[in-house]
C-alpha cells in the first residue's frame, strides 16, 4: 500500500482510481484504504467522516479553511463520504465507492440543481483539489466534492 499519498496523482480516469487507488469490490479494500475521522460542522453537530486514507487530512484541511473564512455554518447537513454504489443511474461506480467523494447539505442542494454553495466553501475543497460537482457539465450535483480532476 501506498505510504505517502502526496505522490499519487490525482485521479483522472478508472483506470487511475483502480491502479493507484484500490478496488472497492475487493473484500480487503475497506480495512487497507478507508478511515474514519471526527468533524464539526454547523452548530457544532459532531460527524465521522469515512474516507479514502488518500484524502483524510485534505477533508481536514478543507473544513479548517471554511472555519477560518466563517462559512461553516452553512454545512449544515452532512451526507456522506465512502458507500460502494453507482453513479445514480448509470453503470459506473461512483467516487464513493472508493471514499474520494464528500456530500453535505443534499436537501437544500439536491442533484440536478443550479444552486451552488457559497464560492468560499467550494474554494476551499478546490485548493485540496477536489472537483465540485456543481461545476458537472451535464448534471449539477452541488451537494458534491470529489477528489478527481473532473474528468471522470
Amino acid at each position: 500500500m501506498v505510504t505517502d499519498w502526496t505522490k499519487v496523482p490525482i485521479p483522472a480516469t478508472y483506470a487511475d482510481l483502480f491502479n493507484h487507488y484500490g478496488n472497492p469490490m475487493n473484500s480487503a479494500f475497506e480495512s487497507t484504504y478507508i478511515v474514519r475521522r471526527p468533524h464539526t460542522i454547523a452548530g457544532g453537530q459532531q460527524i465521522t467522516v469515512a474516507s479514502h486514507i488518500a484524502i483524510a487530512d485534505k477533508i481536514h484541511l478543507a473544513l479548517a479553511e471554511i472555519v477560518a473564512k466563517g462559512e461553516l455554518s452553512y454545512l449544515n447537513e452532512y451526507d456522506g463520504a465512502y458507500v460502494v454504489r453507482n453513479i445514480r443511474g448509470s453503470s459506473h461506480p461512483s467516487l464513493h465507492s472508493w471514499g474520494l467523494a464528500i456530500d453535505f447539505d443534499a436537501s437544500k442542494y439536491p442533484l440536478g440543481s443550479d444552486q451552488r454553495l457559497p464560492h468560499d466553501i467550494i474554494m476551499a475543497w478546490k485548493n485540496q483539489g477536489f472537483f465540485y460537482g456543481g461545476d458537472f457539465r451535464h448534471r449539477h450535483d452541488p451537494m458534491h466534492f470529489e477528489y478527481t480532476t473532473g474528468a471522470i
